[in-house]
């Protein structure tokens, strides 16, 4: 009896199906593969974090309505010649329209009198399914009625494999054969000297003041048309800010001997519309605050990370070196920090309250710290070639640290060509150099140049 009642409930579970995918609208949870295999499907990195996908689209044909012939039909006028035929019971000259009993079936007309068109096919929808290896498992990442996708936010230098596959009303299309890409990792920098006349921008010439022992870029940042650059002096761990009008090129003031100490970064918090400064050297765990207008210390705060700082492991709490720079994000009004040790990041808050350690993966530990900028998603570690300097890089990372990719700097091989920083105004970017023929000596002495040039810098390569 118990089988009975099993075998009759698997036949009306059977039934049922079956009925329920002859209903209109449900079919296409229970349609089979009856369309042909999507052809013409390509898959390339060209951005960081990117992998753009693109495939032929499906051709769909529109029907003739029910009930309709076509000129090629068996009983059309085209294959009888000229002879009229008429139905049985038509009248004569003016033909049915006007015998009793018979019924119009002319095509209905719209609203305005012409003839109502057939109704369109189905709209294609394309399914993206993605896998980590070519015979891995495939799982739906999007859905397009285009017939191309962007898949984003993935792990730089990793390969990708993709099947497109698509369905039209009750038509399932197979899947295309699977195509893979492997995410950019590294790009050349697109960048462009900034020049006044027909030599390069020297704010430190152009501030008219005797700059000569602050000769060193270090921090710079930018707002609301206005350049800031920290210009240190090596003998007093003093810096001075220069404030620059981006769009003219001219100084607009020089700020007396700051205690910003080596101020390794500056940047511009917008919220509360002052310069933070990054001690680095002499007061490792603090941050000054300079007035942008006044060029004046204003205010100062030192860190201290606790065990309540999310992530921290207890062993960089305890022996914490400083940070090497600390950087405003404007969209998330919160700040970013490189640690000293290990070289990761902290994450606070808009009052630069630590709340969490992010590990910055694929950083260049070979390569020296320099500036940090943060926007958006995205945290911009700078960094320099050691001894000399073959070239400077930064490495890009999403907020929670995953690498996106890489921006390279090919710059000389001389000793001191180091990309300082990074830093922009709203959707202008730039880079800062610090140019030297020495390292260590005083240029007076022993005659040696030192330069800070500034260039324009493609945003495209930031992965944005």
């Amino acid at each position: 009896m118990k089988n009975k009642i099993y075998t009759t409930f698997i036949t009306l579970s059977i039934s049922l199906a079956l009925a329920i995918s002859l209903i209109p609208g449900t079919s296409a949870a229970f349609a089979s593969e009856s369309g042909e295999r999507i052809q013409g499907a390509s898959a390339s990195s060209t951005e960081y974090r990117t992998i753009e996908l693109s495939w032929d689209a499906v051709e769909l044909s529109t029907e003739a309505e029910p009930g309709t012939r076509t000129e090629n039909e068996p009983g059309t006028e085209a294959e009888l010649g000229a002879v009229t035929v008429e139905e049985p019971g038509a009248g004569v000259g003016s033909g049915s329209e006007n015998v009793p009993g018979t019924e119009d079936t002319a095509e209905p007309e719209s609203e305005d009198g012409a003839e109502a068109e057939p109704e369109a096919a189905s709209e294609v929808v394309y399914s993206i399914y993605r896998a980590t290896s070519k015979s891995g498992k495939y799982k739906v990442v999007a859905t397009t009625t285009d017939n191309y996708y962007a898949d984003v936010k993935l792990t730089a230098g990793k390969k990708y494999f993709y099947k497109i596959g698509a369905q039209a009303g009750d038509t399932v299309y197979p899947k295309s054969k699977a195509v893979s890409a492997t995410v950019l990792k590294q790009k050349k920098a697109v960048q462009t000297l900034i020049t006044k006349g027909e030599a390069f921008f020297d704010y430190r010439t152009e501030a008219g003041e005797k700059l000569y022992k602050y000769d060193t870029l270090q921090g710079a940042c930018a707002n609301d048309g206005f350049g800031y650059f920290s210009l240190y002096n090596r003998t007093v761990e003093k810096c001075k800010i220069v404030k620059v009008n981006m769009n003219t090129l001219e100084v607009v003031k020089v700020s007396g001997p700051l205690k910003v100490y080596h101020a390794n970064n500056l940047s511009f918090n917008t919220k509360k519309n002052l310069i933070a400064a990054t001690c680095c050297k002499v007061k490792k765990n603090r941050v000054v605050f300079v007035d942008p207008e006044t060029l004046t210390v204003v205010s100062h705060k030192d860190i201290k990370l606790t065990s309540k700082v999310k992530g921290l492991p207890s062993k960089i709490r305890k022996r914490n070196q400083g940070f090497t720079a600390i950087a405003y994000n404007e969209d998330r009004d919160c700040y970013v920090g490189r640690l000293r040790d290990g070289n990761n990041a902290i994450i606070f808050d808009g009052e630069l309250n630590p709340i969490k350690y992010v590990k910055l993966s694929g950083k260049k530990t070979y390569l020296l710290a320099q500036g940090i900028e943060s926007t958006g998603d995205y945290i911009y570690d700078v960094r320099s070639f050691k001894g000399r300097h073959k070239y400077s890089m930064v490495t890009i990372h999403t907020m929670s640290g995953k690498l996106v990719g890489q921006l390279k700097f090919a710059y000389g091989k001389g000793a001191g060509n180091e990309l300082q920083c990074i830093f922009h105004d709203g959707d202008t970017y730039y880079a800062g150099f610090y140019i030297t023929t020495s390292q260590y000596h005083d240029n007076k002495a022993h005659h040696v140049q030192r330069d800070n040039k500034i260039y324009y810098l493609d945003a495209a390569g930031l992965g944005r």
